[in-house]
């Protein structure tokens, strides 16, 4: 699924969700993940908390300790679609360097 911009017709700031410094349109971020607004709040505690992790060899921060169930659970499914939103963007620019490949056969 190739990510482009779509219009709703509304403000921009209300089409797309902040990801690590990259916006994703809404509507077609909502078709990769289960639940736009959990992943928007839990994002940066999703992505905190896998360079935590990976950085202390799979410990737990103390920081996640202190979280609720719930919204630990949350966490977990946004580093879910975090990942998963990861593989559809590598998966388009296998394609996108297949197309232009196949456009410039000096390449």
């Amino acid at each position: 699924m190739l990510i482009e911009h779509v219009s709703t017709g509304v403000n921009r700031a209300a089409e797309f969700v902040e990801v690590g410094g990259l916006s994703f349109p809404r509507l077609q971020l909502a078709a990769l993940v289960a639940d736009v607004n959990r992943f928007e709040r839990c994002c940066g505690d999703a992505r905190r908390l896998k360079q935590d992790m990976n950085a202390s060899g799979g410990d737990l921060p103390h920081y996640a300790q202190g979280w609720t169930l719930t919204h630990f659970d949350e966490v977990l499914a946004t580093i879910q679609d975090l990942a998963a939103l990861a593989y559809v963007a590598a998966v388009d620019e296998k394609r996108r360097r297949r197309a232009s490949d196949a456009e410039d056969p000096a390449a």
